[in-house]
């Protein structure tokens, strides 16, 4: 049988350490649209924090086996989404789809590092990208918080960006991909239900790199083509640790001898 997959799940922490040569984050949303995982936020819709958050933290701590190495600056870098083709993408709960917004969400702290804060818009970024999270403890250990504000021109909604974490320690390679939800007047149960599928996407056929719906030996080129350039789609992350390299090829390989 064709082997799809899609699991959701809630966490708090952006958690993330290093693992063989690159930045992991964990405990996410798994979805398949540009980036495996989602981690949600909240914007308040009144109060004096009106639309402004500063969640989900970021967490590399022994107690959870995560962590950088003592003095490793943390960045987030915000990208675009290649599916989406935007920086800020909204998903509009009256049409029950991603839509254009005028909206933009403010990243800061910089921790006097003298960077200019970013602003994300749908199309646009103003401002220095990547922006400062933390530089690691003497353990190798990060707690932070990094204020969002998301603009008075926002609808209710929901925002996602795309984004990876770096690090400043050249053994280490950037995370993948990975996706950050801001719900803004919706309920919790009106996220799940609705907009993170919105932003994961439906289930992929893993093995289908050429979108034909199923898995054969047309794959194959498409399939080298992609381990090539070191890019990424979900159908070709086959063992699921979030990147396309030739671990990936064994199992592909299996997908292609059971059909």
């Amino acid at each position: 049988m064709p082997l799809t997959v899609t699991a959701y799940a809630q966490h708090s922490d952006v958690t993330f350490s290093y693992e063989d040569d690159s930045i992991v984050i964990r405990d996410g949303i798994e979805g398949f649209t540009d980036g495996l995982q989602i981690f949600q936020g909240t914007f308040p819709t009144s109060g004096f924090a009106i639309r402004f958050t500063e969640n989900p933290g970021w967490l590399a701590e022994i107690e959870n086996g995560d962590m950088l190495e003592p003095g490793d600056r943390s960045d987030i870098e915000i990208l675009e989404s290649m599916s989406f083709e935007s920086f800020l993408t909204f998903y509009d709960p009256v049409a029950d789809a991603i839509a254009a917004t005028p909206a933009t969400i403010t990243i800061e702290d910089n921790g006097g590092t003298g960077t200019v804060d970013l602003e994300v818009g749908n199309l646009e970024l103003f401002g220095d990208n990547p922006q400062f999270i933390q530089t690691a403890d003497g353990l190798g250990e990060v707690h932070a918080h990094i204020d969002f504000t998301l603009s008075d021109v926002a609808e209710f909604g929901a925002y996602g960006i795309l984004f990876q974490l770096n690090t400043d320690n050249p053994s280490f390679e950037s995370s993948p991909p990975v996706w950050l939800v801001f719900s803004y007047g919706m309920s919790p149960a009106d996220v799940l239900e609705f907009a993170i599928p919105a932003f994961a996407g439906d289930s992929v056929l893993l093995g289908d790199i050429n979108g034909d719906g199923v898995v054969s030996l047309l794959d194959v080129s498409p399939f080298v083509n992609l381990i090539s350039s070191g890019g990424f789609l979900p159908e070709g992350d086959i063992n699921g640790d979030g990147v396309v390299n030739l671990l990936d090829v064994g199992p592909f390989v299996a997908l292609l001898a059971g059909n």
